[in-house]
């Protein structure tokens, strides 16, 4: 049995120059292997790994969905041919769709106002928002890249190449061939890979964008092990053991596992404790229930949501009056940094068992209100795999109407949790007669921490007011006593501490008498509590900007206030003691990018409203789409020149490349036909030595030689062939043939 491959010690091929011992054949089975089918990735492997990302970022359906359609390839017997210049414009198409991720991306998290603020003071909070934007841009980009790079995968999947070339994903490649072909330099031969390992990595990095904690650590290290180890088993070197490169494959599933910790705590710490938009007071809007027990007070530094200039809720007054406050969450206990609601459980109760067919949820039996505010927000959390989030509410609303949720739930203290699509758009009217919250507790809306009484008696001294006094009494008091005494400010400094540690509340009530809206609403409350008022810690939005009926409320707009029990009107009515120049001053730190950012707010709220079903606009898309991709389609696959074949085992044919008309491969089809066939990989100099073997000497002329080192050349030589060299090139193939043709007789093969 004939041996096939090259040997080290083999002779040089005839007519080629000498490189040492088996140079010749090695470089012709490098070069002839350039033209021969990439290395595609094993069976499933897409698919698994399709699968592995959709479990690290919950995306279970479209990546079950996209597995389906790339694995069915291997049993769909149909094939397409497309070009290079297809494959070019289809590249073209993710290149636009990464285009549009990074931009959406971009601006969702409040790029434009990030930047802008960085570039009119590049302080030191400015500069860490900006890489947080940055990182968190990124992040979302290559989450989606699977999907991103979907068109291209699908249509190797589906087409009878079996590789691209890199001119077609490389513009700068594309242009210096180009100019080589300007000039009349002969083109060199391009090696083919097969996209599906770029798929694979796509799909890899997408998956590691996402935190791992708890038992996904195990899961994920296994995962990765796994997937990385069955795409790199075709390819691997069979100069180390197994035990050696798996131990090496684990080591880079370790690697991989540490570089997605090290990704997430730059994330985490670029962003800082509170990410833009998405903490308030310590109640975190992203959260599949948002936890409404606890909020944290900013005593030190620049309140973070600040920054953020992104437009958190719309509102548009249909009757009545505008509201100055939305409110979220309420709390009742003050444990120093933290307020409390009090509650031992989950007191959410739901309004209704089932959703209303008419979209009307009422939150309270009277459920008649004299204003009605239509609210547009978007829900950012998870809840049974629903969106979900609590509901920025105008004060004393006692009705919900037109309102697509799934659930509705209310708490105790004036909350409401809510399960719907992602933007939400309903009716709410408010000002009813009573709202639904409970009446004061003394245990806990009167309490306050020991160790401020002495300060806050301090205080109440200094207002000229009694032990005890009446709401009516209070309220002038404390508002006269803020007013004149205290200003707002953002950024507050450390406090210095001594002998004695000095209380952040202590030193705004007593020296400072300078902060944000927490600072006054936790005093106020403290203060109304000492005075015998209950009181509560408000948290929400205030409804400031906007011009006739319709209102913007950002998420600097964050703002926190107090509830104060009116025993007269036996309701909870809201007082904020803030300094009112609040507004003003947050203003002067606007970027000259804001017109931009809430332009682009806009069209993703239009996009938003057609998308979530509130306009028609959708089903008019779909159906002004669907004859646009039928013409598209038909212009890809049915356009003249395209043909449909079925799937074979061999595509080398599917491509053009140098040297692949040249008439030598005539002489090996002729020989290959009376069973001389070249072996796969099998170099043209040692298949033609074992031909030699089985035929008379006298047939073995000086053309044979020369035929196959023109033929070496005109393959592989960048310069290709001169015309005489081209001409003497079929001349002599064409004596070969001759040769072989006068014998009239078949040879027969020796040692196949």
């Amino acid at each position: 049995m004939e041996m096939h491959g090259w040997k080290p010690d083999a002779p040089d091929a005839p007519g080629m120059p000498a490189r040492g011992a088996g140079a010749s054949d090695a470089t012709a089975a490098t070069m002839e292997a350039a033209g021969s089918a990439p290395v595609q990735p094993p069976p499933l492997l897409i698919g698994a790994t399709l699968m592995f990302w959709g479990w690290q970022t919950g995306h279970w359906v479209v990546a079950g969905v996209l597995a389906v359609v790339l694995e069915a390839a291997r049993w769909v017997r149909v094939r397409w041919e497309f070009s290079d210049e297809d494959f070019r414009r289809i590249w073209a198409l993710c290149s636009v769709f990464l285009l549009v991720a990074l931009f959406w991306a971009f601006t969702a998290n409040d790029g434009p106002s990030a930047f802008g603020q960085l570039v009119d003071s590049p302080g030191f909070w400015n500069q860490r928002r900006a890489g947080q934007v940055t990182t968190a841009t990124a992040a979302s980009v290559f989450r989606w890249l699977p999907l991103l790079m979907f068109p291209l995968a699908v249509a190797q999947a589906y087409s009878n190449r079996n590789g691209l070339t890199l001119s077609t994903i490389s513009l700068l490649v594309r242009r210096h061939r180009r100019r080589l072909a300007r000039a009349g330099v002969p083109l060199p031969p391009e090696p083919r890979f097969h996209s599906g390992y770029l798929y694979f990595g796509g799909c890899l990095a997408g998956a590691c964008m996402q935190p791992v904690s708890g038992g996904r650590v195990l899961g994920t290290l296994v995962g990765l092990a796994c997937l990385l180890g069955w795409a790199l088993w075709p390819l691997r070197s069979r100069r180390y053991g197994v035990v050696t490169w798996v131990a090496v494959v684990l080591l880079a599933a370790a690697v991989g596992v540490a570089g997605q910790f090290g990704l997430w705590n730059l994330q985490r710490y670029i962003g800082g404790a509170g990410q833009l938009g998405e903490w308030l007071a310590g109640l975190r809007r992203t959260g599949a229930a948002p936890d409404l027990n606890t909020a944290q007070i900013s005593w030190e530094g620049l309140a973070p949501w600040k920054l953020s200039t992104r437009i958190a809720v719309r509102l548009e007054v249909l009757q009545g009056p505008a509201p100055a406050y939305l409110r979220q969450g309420v709390y009742r206990l003050f444990m120093p940094p933290y307020w409390l609601n009090g509650e031992q459980e989950n007191a959410f109760m739901p309004v209704n068992e089932t959703p209303p067919e008419s979209g009307n949820w009422p939150l309270v039996q009277q459920s008649e209100g004299s204003a009605v505010v239509r609210v547009v927000t978007w829900l950012h959390g998870r809840k049974d795999e629903s969106r979900a989030g609590v509901l920025p509410l105008p004060p004393r609303t006692v009705l919900l109407r037109n309102f697509p949720a799934f659930s509705v739930e209310r708490h105790p203290l004036g909350a409401v949790l809510v399960t719907g699509p992602g933007m939400v758009v309903f009716e709410a009217v408010h000002q009813g007669s009573a709202g639904w919250e409970s009446p004061p507790e003394p245990d806990l809306d009167l309490s306050v921490p020991e160790n401020l009484v002495p300060v806050l008696d301090r205080v109440i001294a200094e207002m000229g007011l009694p032990g005890r006094a009446s709401w009516a009494v209070a309220r002038p008091a404390l508002t006269r006593f803020f007013e004149e005494k205290f200003q707002y400010r953002l950024w507050q400094p450390r406090p210095r501490y001594g002998r004695r540690e000095q209380r952040p509340l202590e030193q705004f009530l007593l020296q400072s008498r300078a902060g944000h809206c927490e600072y006054f609403a936790t005093a106020t409350v403290l203060l109304l509590r000492r005075l015998g008022i209950p009181a509560r810690y408000t948290v929400g939005y205030a409804v400031h900007e906007g011009s006739g009926r319709r209102y913007v409320v950002r998420d600097r707009d964050a703002h926190a206030w107090c509830q104060v029990w009116n025993a007269e009107a036996g309701r909870w009515e809201d007082f904020d003691t803030t300094p009112a120049d609040w507004i003003a001053q947050e203003r002067t730190r606007e970027s000259g990018w804001l017109w931009w950012q809430d332009f682009w707010s806009w069209i993703r709220y239009q996009v938003g409203l057609a998308w979530w079903g509130y306009t028609r606009l959708r089903q008019y898309l779909l159906w002004f789409f669907v004859p646009v991709l039928a013409v598209l389609l038909v212009q890809v696959m049915f356009r003249r020149g395209r043909r449909r074949t079925a799937r074979s085992g061999d595509n080398r044919g599917a491509w053009a490349g140098p040297g692949l008309d040249s008439e030598f491969y005539e002489l090996e089809r002729w020989l290959a036909a009376r069973g001389w066939a070249r072996q796969p990989h099998e170099p043209p100099g040692r298949w033609l030595r074992r031909v030699r073997t089985g035929f008379p000497a006298d047939l073995w002329t000086p053309a044979w030689e020369e035929a196959l080192r023109l033929h070496y050349r005109y393959r592989f030589d960048p310069r290709g062939l001169e015309p005489a060299d081209r001409e003497r090139l079929r001349l002599r193939v064409r004596e070969c043939l001759q040769t072989l043709r006068a014998r009239r007789r078949r040879p027969v093969p020796l040692g196949v």
